[in-house]
């Protein structure tokens, strides 16, 4: 929390964000229903950005910047509000994945965060940051579920994604959630070419992955940097030596993990025995 010399507290980034649009919503004499429609977007939306209960997409916070003539005010606000629930350089990091050229991820515990629905992701950080107010919690989760768009691009990275067996033995949520949630993966593999799943199976042993997310990311330029993904801890990677380190700890977890269609089989047969356990 931050307070102003003589003690009152500053509004947050997110408060300022809202409390701007709608200001400068009124002093047009617009309505939240006459917006949306100005802008494309639902009234629901507009309603509940206003309301604080949820935070803008980078598309509707550069589009309101656009309309209201602001610059870069609304996502600026944003990314300040962002950067609040995460470090600097991760938030960085994250905000260049549409741009790379390849992405790879090894999780050892959870199923990779772009493969994630939105009831999993809210769990998992529900439960792994029991600190955050549940704004901040659904905040998270709605950045998150953004990330997916650099899945839905004309030119998308190559997404490799590595994770343990553990991940899929370990429910999170009901077991019919976790037939959803792994139905969803399934089908997300099958309907894009250059996303590749592998699975890091219990019969592989030890690893030296294990305990650990690492995010690996290759620009267009052919510069690797990696980060351990995480909201509240972790070190950025930048330097040559510390790369190839983590690029070799990614090499190792994939010669141990199983061929893409025995993963995927694999996936399928979890699924199944959480569809038996639902029933």
């Amino acid at each position: 929390m931050e307070v102003n010399t003589n003690g009152t507290r500053l509004p947050t980034p997110k408060e300022t964000l809202r409390t701007t649009l709608r200001c400068l919503r009124e002093a047009r004499g617009l309505s939240q229903e006459a917006l949306a429609k100005a802008i494309g977007y639902p009234q629901s939306y507009i309603q509940r950005v206003e309301a604080g209960k949820q935070n803008p997409s980078d598309a509707l916070a550069a589009k309101l910047d656009e309309f209201f003539g602001t610059g870069k005010l609304f996502r600026d606000l944003q990314r300040m509000h962002r950067s609040g629930l995460m470090k600097a350089f991760t938030l960085d990091f994250l905000e260049q994945e549409p741009k790379a050229l390849r992405v790879q991820v090894f999780t050892s515990g959870m199923i990779p965060g772009i493969l994630q629905m939105e009831k999993y992701a809210r769990e998992v950080l529900r439960c792994t940051l029991p600190d955050l107010s549940p704004e901040e919690i659904e905040d998270l989760v709605d950045m998150r579920m953004q990330r997916k768009v650099a899945l839905e691009q004309d030119d998308p990275p190559r997404y490799w994604a590595i994770m343990d067996e553990a991940a899929l033995r370990r429910p999170v949520g009901t077991a019919e959630e976790m037939v959803r949630q792994l139905s969803y993966v399934i089908d997300t593999v099958a309907r894009k070419p250059r996303l590749t799943l592998q699975v890091l199976p219990f019969s592989s042993g030890v690893h030296p992955m294990m305990g650990g997310t690492l995010l690996l990311h290759t620009n267009r330029e052919g510069k690797t940097a990696a980060v351990v993904e995480s909201f509240r801890t972790g070190e950025p990677m930048e330097s040559p030596e510390k790369v190839a380190e983590f690029v070799q700890l990614f090499d190792v977890a994939c010669s141990k993990s199983l061929p893409e269609d025995e993963s995927l089989d694999l996936v399928r047969q979890y699924a199944k025995e959480y569809k038996n356990a639902a029933e």
